[in-house]
């Protein structure tokens, strides 16, 4: 297993799912001057910026060398994915996990990384991490969040969240971008597990209005496939365009039928909508230690 974040330690960037442009090239070079005051060694993967303009990211070989030349530098202690896209599944048969389960280390990011970091959890059997891309790393207060997670094991608390008051939420904590979940459905990279903690957050990318019930389906299909016994839901914090409120989240539980003895979290600092807090995807944790 690996050690945490301390200090000194080389954190490497990579882009398995969309590449870096040339105008995201100034919140990178901002983003590794202040990684660098903060005290930390930065590397870039070598095609972090090679990029397809249909699909706006690198070739799947040049996205799978950079992920496996991060793994196997022992100089590297960390590695955070650059940014989100559309395309990171199509690496998943091709990553050599036994590599990976070699050579363990913290990874981190979210949205469409989402795949990438249940493939490993479910074929390498060690600890991901659920939290902000690059790009975002220094967005609010993101930072704090991340190093509080990686390198302490710890969880700042969180203030402004509903919980349901059935019963304390116990269980393995897994989940991230619900639509990207799904592209796992019926592969070898979802793993069965008992006593989830499901966490879920998705992107606006659809018309106005059809978000909550692109959601809707979109979480029933999930459910229906059983892979995970779900003892807890937790939804992330969404934009404004979504119109996931408190009350439509209630409804939408209630119109999917989910028992009302199912612990349930509404407005946690993880989306799209700039605020993301690091969290340890495969620990087994009680949501009480957010509400301290």
């Amino acid at each position: 297993m690996f050690e945490n974040l301390k200090y000194g330690d080389e954190i490497r960037i990579i882009c398995p799912s969309g590449s870096f442009t040339k105008k995201d090239k100034i919140i990178v070079d901002k983003n590794i001057k202040l990684l660098k005051e903060a005290g930390f060694k930065v590397s870039l993967g070598k095609y972090v910026y090679d990029i397809d303009e249909d699909f706006k990211c690198a070739a799947q070989s040049l996205r799978i060398k950079d992920l496996m030349d991060a793994f196997l530098d022992k100089n590297v202690k960390a590695i955070i994915c650059g940014k989100g896209g559309f395309n990171v599944n199509q690496l998943l048969p091709n990553i050599n996990y036994e590599l990976i389960k070699q050579n363990p280390k913290i990874i981190c990011g979210f949205s469409d990384n989402t795949a990438l970091l249940i493939a490993i959890y479910t074929k390498c059997n060690f600890a991901v991490y659920l939290g902000p891309n690059f790009l975002q790393l220094f967005d609010n207060n993101n930072w704090q969040l991340f190093k509080e997670c990686v390198m302490n094991n710890n969880y700042l608390p969180q203030n402004n969240m509903f919980i349901s008051d059935t019963k304390e939420m116990k269980g393995i904590i897994l989940g991230g971008n619900l639509c990207t979940l799904n592209l796992l459905q019926g592969t070898e990279f979802l793993c069965e597990k008992k006593k989830v903690i499901l966490l879920l957050e998705d992107d606006d990318n659809y018309k106005e209005g059809a978000f909550y019930r692109e959601f809707t389906r979109n979480l029933t299909s999930f459910l229906q496939c059983n892979i995970w016994q779900v003892v807890g839901l937790i939804f992330g914090s969404f934009s404004n365009s979504c119109f996931m409120t408190e009350d439509k989240i209630k409804n939408m539980l209630k119109f999917l039928n989910i028992k009302e003895d199912i612990p349930v979290i509404i407005n946690f600092d993880v989306g799209h909508n700039g605020l993301i807090r690091t969290i340890k995807l495969g620990d087994f944790i009680s949501l009480q230690e957010f509400d301290k």
